[in-house]
């Protein structure tokens, strides 16, 4: 536990950024931010492996804050411009407004208008307790911050329950994505959500692209967003 314990306190974390593209235009229209550990040699460390290790050590709450932090200062110092895809994990924040209050005296500190920002909902197992995450999204769209749900069809609780959250964008996952032009169950799923977002009013983005195919099987379809290997890779 010690080395993790070592990289929360000395912030050895480095912040990559991956393009987001507006699918009509082709063009940047933002940035997800990720995070990498940086072991004593420098060396980069997987996030998953990260993350793993800070549930089994009860230290969630800290590597979940920190990365938000670092992710929107190296946004003010790197890019400034277009929007920011902030990750969190929501069973790491118990009250949204003590766990959230350093995100959000980072945000102002640095000047950049809440409108730019997007939280997005990364979760690894299914979500439980959708009132408790309900509450969390209120505490940003109060502060005028934007949300996102990650991983959509990847095992998430029932599509209609997700999109009464309210989020601008659903993000769909990689596991539907991939290879869609040769999978029907995929492209019926992927329609399944495209009508529950046009229902809600939520924009769509197309995660983990990787293949032409995929992308010309896409433009057959209501999608706002795309991003993925194909296009950038984090960097």
């Amino acid at each position: 536990g010690e080395p993790l314990r070592q990289i929360i306190k000395e912030r050895r974390i480095k912040v990559l950024f991956q393009p987001i593209y507006d699918f009509k235009t082709n063009t940047i229209i933002g940035h997800e931010g990720l995070i990498r550990g940086l072991d004593n040699a420098g060396k980069m460390i997987n996030p998953q492996t990260m993350f793993e290790d800070a549930k089994r050590l009860d230290l969630l709450f800290n590597l979940d804050k920190l990365a938000r932090e670092e992710v929107i200062k190296a946004y003010a110092e790197r890019l400034k411009k277009g929007l920011l895809f902030v990750n969190f994990i929501p069973t790491s924040i118990y009250d949204p407004n003590k766990c959230l209050r350093s995100t959000n005296a980072v945000i102002e500190k640095y000047g950049i208008e809440s409108s730019s920002i997007i939280f997005e909902v990364v979760e690894t197992e299914k979500i439980y307790d959708f009132d408790h995450l309900n509450y969390i999204l209120e505490f940003y769209r109060d502060k005028g911050y934007n949300t996102a749900l990650d991983d959509i069809g990847s095992g998430y609780a029932n599509g209609e329950t997700l999109m009464k959250l309210r989020p601008n964008i659903i993000k769909i996952d990689a596991s539907i994505i991939r290879n869609i032009h040769q999978s029907e169950s995929q492209q019926k799923e992927l329609k399944h959500y495209l009508s529950l977002a046009n229902k809600y009013q939520i924009k769509v983005l197309a995660e983990g692209v990787e293949t032409q195919e995929e992308v010309t099987y896409l433009k057959t379809q209501p999608i706002d967003y795309i991003q993925g290997y194909y296009y950038a890779k984090p960097s």
